[in-house]
């Protein structure tokens, strides 16, 4: 799904009211948009609370622009309806569209908010529990903070105790950057209208979005294909129409053979955990390459899997003079996909691991994915940067980034510029891991999933989504469809195993247990 900015936003209404001169179709003008909004807000409303609207009261804030309309005519529509509803406002006039629908209603339930202290008089009816707060004072078009009258009625709104939805947007966050000023609604919801807001997710904006709903307004199907968009919301048909179908006349080889580079025996777990998610999600074979007593557990545990020793190991210390290591044989061996850095340690051996990885491979078309240790390596040798290209996919979460970028971030914007940054930079795909994940691109865009529960914050996690990535590069997809695959199904893996366990209980074993059964939910 593409995340389109305010100003797309607003040419898409415009070419929404004018798209007769362009496609014949019937005008729409901005009154019916209103209606529109107003009718999505209400059915929202009334499916929500089916069972307690009678004994509730429904207060909507209205801004003096088109955000307030969609609030206004809300109020009127549950009015009609029998329920009670009241409207706050803070001006008599503002658009052409909010002085209609304030002429159209029932002048007795309108509140006028003027000043701090009166204000917080009239507002004091609001601390009862059966009252729905709803803010449509300033939708996605605010690019100043909020101040006076505006900033004092959110701050009271946000101490009180009642569900608060937001039309749109929070009013006082911004839509497209950073957010100046502290006064901004805390929704328990966002009725958004068509598409999401890049800002819903941005970990700075999360104390304000508790969740988000789209409403369909019925904007011009013709102007959102035609209109580009470089950020990009992860739905499941459309993960569904990534996944290649698998051929009833095939074998092994025909779904790619993968190198997971890694392991110690302090650490063999990652690899193994790596090496089962990478067969999980279909691959036909996976190998490792760790020392040998490393190798011999993880085969302890998966048999399925090979161990290979392409690498001389020397006790995990500084390479010795006599250095045995056939470097060609990671291409001779006609991997399909090689990924490094479960496991893998920091130290000097490790990085002429990693150096004559990327020297080689960068040598050849195979794709290379570096995670965990061989990021940490990374970070420590900066001169490695140099070596990261085109067939690179790095998958860091915050923390690495920050190592990698050489600085802490002011807040969740200044980590999206640089990560969208670093991955054009080196012209590469970057996962950024996190509650939200987003993937960049070389070419600068951000694809986002919210799939995943916070059960997911355990051990190994991201060793499973390292082994999911690299068997999807090994089957043949690209670097960008492999991690938008990967990171989606990762996701929806973690929640159908919270579903059968808990949030705490939830171990990186389960979620490659639940692989399968997220590969059967894109069906």
């Amino acid at each position: 799904m593409k995340i389109f900015s305010v100003p797309q936003l607003k040419l898409w209404d415009k070419r929404t009211i004018n798209q007769n001169q362009v496609d014949n179709s019937a005008k729409v003008s901005s009154a019916v948009l209103i209606e529109r909004a107003a009718s999505g807000v209400v059915d929202w409303l009334l499916n929500k609370f089916s069972s307690t609207k009678d004994e509730l009261t429904f207060h909507f804030f209205c801004g003096p622009g088109n955000n307030g309309a969609d609030g206004l005519l809300s109020a009127n529509i549950l009015l009609q309806k029998g329920l009670k509803a009241k409207v706050w406002i803070f001006k008599e006039s503002g658009s052409v569209d909010y002085n209609r629908e304030l002429a159209n209603h029932k002048l007795e339930n309108i509140y006028h908010l003027k000043n701090k202290n009166d204000s917080l008089k009239t507002l004091s009816e609001l601390a009862e529990p059966d009252n729905i707060i709803i803010d449509s004072i300033f939708g996605n078009g605010l690019n100043k903070k909020l101040s006076g009258i505006f900033a004092e009625t959110i701050y009271y709104l946000n101490d009180l105790a009642g569900f608060k939805v937001a039309i749109d947007m929070p009013s006082g966050l911004f839509a497209d950057d950073e957010t100046i000023g502290k006064a901004i609604f805390k929704a328990d919801t966002v009725l958004t209208f068509e598409k999401p807001k890049l800002s819903f997710f941005v970990e700075d904006s999360q104390k304000f979005i508790k969740s988000w709903n789209i409403i369909k307004i019925g904007l011009s199907k013709h102007f959102e294909e035609d209109l580009s968009s470089d950020n990009h919301y992860l739905t499941k048909n459309e993960i569904a129409k990534l996944k290649i179908p698998r051929n009833k006349i095939s074998h092994k080889n025909t779904y790619g053979h993968v190198l997971l580079v890694g392991g110690t025996k302090d650490k063999f777990g990652c690899i193994a955990l790596a090496a089962k998610a990478a067969l999980r999600s279909g691959c036909g074979l996976v190998s490792v390459d760790c020392p040998l007593e490393v190798g011999a557990k993880v085969i302890s545990m998966i048999p399925e899997v090979m161990a290979e020793q392409v690498f001389h190991y020397t006790n995990n210390n500084k390479d010795d003079d006599d250095d045995k290591t056939d470097y060609s044989r990671w291409t001779d061996k006609n991997y399909h996909a090689i990924a490094i850095g479960p496991g893998l340690e920091i130290n000097l051996l490790a990085k002429e691991r990693l150096f004559a990885l990327l020297n080689v491979l960068n040598m050849t078309d195979i794709p290379i994915l570096i995670d965990a240790d061989g990021l940490n390596l990374i970070a420590r040798y900066p001169e490695l940067k140099s070596m990261l290209g085109r067939n690179c996919i790095l998958t860091p979460h915050p923390k690495e980034f920050s190592r990698l970028a050489g600085r802490s971030f002011d807040n969740g914007w200044d980590e999206l510029k640089a990560a969208q940054d670093f991955a054009i930079t080196h012209k590469l795909v970057l996962v950024l891991k996190k509650s939200v994940s987003m993937i960049f691109t070389p070419e600068g865009k951000i694809y986002i999933s919210e799939r995943g529960t916070h059960g997911m914050a355990t051990a190994g996690s991201g060793d499973v989504l390292t082994g999911m990535i690299t068997s999807f590069l090994g089957q043949g997809y690209t670097q960008l469809d492999a991690a938008l695959l990967a990171v989606y199904l990762h996701g929806l893996a973690g929640e159908i195993g919270v579903n059968i366990f808990c949030a705490e209980s939830l171990m990186a074993s389960d979620i490659i247990d639940n692989i399968s059964a997220a590969f059967g939910m894109l069906s």
